[in-house]
């Protein structure tokens, strides 16, 4: 009885294996032809690192195994699993011509399986090539900060190093001499990470050169940028006390005071400012009194000044004559006429 049963109710089908989410097969809903998987499509000049991206990609969808090889094409007897892989391949081959430029892509667009993509494009592009390792050495060393911060100093320098060692990678070593070889190059990028760097970081460049092993570049990277959020604390201080101090100062300056002119629109044709037109322009006026420029001498302060000093001088003198007036001599004869004699001696008789 329990044999009849087995026979009604078969083992399960392999395609139930598909569902499961670790099975390179299985195929998610939003796995579509269509996807991009990657931002930056692939040129003759960045296969290096589109092709890490691309892997990355590619492994979190579980299909690295298409492009490496190591899922291969099922015989034709397993027809439920030949169909699988045969959506899978298809699916991984348009997501690696999405990612292609227009250029490439039509060189391979006739290949059967993805796996002779990824070779096509791996014996392409992947070769190490002398102009273009040239041209990052020399990035390299004439790396300067300049007026970068030191976060994207860093990030530029760090880049620059990263392809150059997916170019050219350090072989493998199992004796002890390797972690030497690590060590030296550690030191050298330490080394011109430093030597780039502005003048005003001097200090904390000489501290770090003391250290005994050198540091690492990233530690180095790390007392740097403290040192620089410490300057920008400290120059933040200085420029609020200056501006406070530059305030104080034009507060003090009364005679220098900004206005609206009353007719903005006009503008002088010989001194070139605003507000007035040439017929009003003052600039060429000069004062005959006191030889200034600006005005004339009907309007001159300094003589109205002048002017003023003396009127209160003479009214000072109208108050108090006595010490300006010169009495006659009483010796001094008197020059009258006869009718004059006779009309006075008539008063006093």
């Amino acid at each position: 009885m329990a044999g009849k049963d087995e026979n009604q109710n078969p083992a399960k089908p392999a395609t139930d294996n598909f569902d499961d989410t670790n099975n390179p097969y299985y195929l998610h809903h939003s796995d579509q032809p269509g996807l991009v998987l990657v931002t930056q499509p692939l040129i003759e000049e960045n296969y290096s690192t589109w092709s890490r991206t691309m892997l990355m990609a590619l492994s979190i969808k579980n299909k690295e195994g298409f492009v490496d090889g190591t899922i291969k094409q099922p015989s034709e007897t397993t027809t439920l699993e030949l169909q699988q892989w045969r959506r899978c391949n298809n699916l991984v081959k348009a997501w690696l011509l999405n990612s292609i430029s227009q250029d490439i892509r039509a060189s391979i667009i006739y290949y059967q399986n993805a796996h002779e993509i990824w070779n096509d494009l791996k014996d392409r592009f992947s070769q190490t090539d002398s102009v273009h390792l040239f041209h990052i050495e020399e990035a390299i060393y004439n790396c300067k900060q300049d007026n970068l911060t030191i976060g994207a100093y860093y990030t530029k320098l760090k880049d620059l190093w990263d392809e150059r060692d997916a170019l050219c990678c350090i072989p493998t070593c199992t004796c002890g001499a390797m972690k030497e070889v690590l060590q030296f190059q550690q030191n050298q990028m330490t080394m011109k990470s430093l030597m780039a760097l502005n003048e005003v970081y001097v200090a904390v460049r000489a501290q770090i050169l003391l250290m005994d092993p050198l540091h690492t570049v990233n530690k180095a990277y790390s007392l740097i940028l403290q040192d620089e959020k410490q300057r920008g604390m400290s120059k933040g201080g200085t420029m609020i006390a200056e501006a406070s101090a530059f305030a104080v100062k034009n507060n003090s300056r009364n005679f220098e005071k900004t206005f609206t002119p009353k007719t903005p629109h006009q503008k002088c044709g010989i001194c070139d400012k605003i507000g007035h037109n040439s017929e009003a322009c003052r600039a060429q006026l000069k004062c005959d009194y006191c030889g200034w420029q600006g005005h004339t001498i009907d309007v001159c302060r300094k003589l109205q000044r002048t002017n003023f000093a003396g009127n209160k001088h003479t009214q000072r003198e109208r108050r108090n004559p006595s010490h300006k007036v010169n009495h006659a001599d009483a010796n001094m004869p008197l020059a009258i006429t006869a009718e004059q004699y006779q009309n006075l001696m008539s008063l006093l008789t």
